[in-house]
């Protein structure tokens, strides 16, 4: 880490800042491990979740960094939390794989490209 230890510590509670302000209240953030979050919402449809990717994309780039995230549906892609997580994190492989700054939702046929706020664009 460039900036040392406590600056990269910093970020990530600016981060699970950001992610808890962008969700609502009954949703869940966890950080697991590292650089790593979790997120889960509840009674969202696939629309929803591709435009809370979105959101946290474009202003995670705001934040001047570049975020990486996979998702997987319940109950369309699986019945079993087990089976979510994987399905999740095998689309977050593929998201790094492809480069910064992009999700993949499983069931979806391309990545979603994150893209910095526009000028007019408020950031909060």
């Amino acid at each position: 880490m460039a900036r040392g230890h406590k600056a990269g510590d910093e970020l990530l509670q600016q981060v699970g800042v950001m992610l808890r302000s962008t969700l609502r209240s009954h949703d869940i953030v966890a950080r697991l491990t590292g650089d790593a979050f979790a997120v889960l919402v509840t009674d969202t449809t696939h629309e929803q979740v591709l435009a809370i990717a979105r959101r946290v994309g474009t202003l995670g780039l705001g934040m001047g960094i570049s975020l990486s995230a996979g998702g997987s549906l319940w109950p369309r892609d699986n019945h079993e939390m087990s089976v979510l997580f994987s399905e999740a994190e095998a689309a977050l492989i593929d998201a790094k794989r492809g480069g910064r700054g992009r999700a993949v939702i499983e069931g979806d046929e391309a990545p979603m490209l994150f893209e910095p706020p526009s000028d007019d664009e408020p950031l909060d």
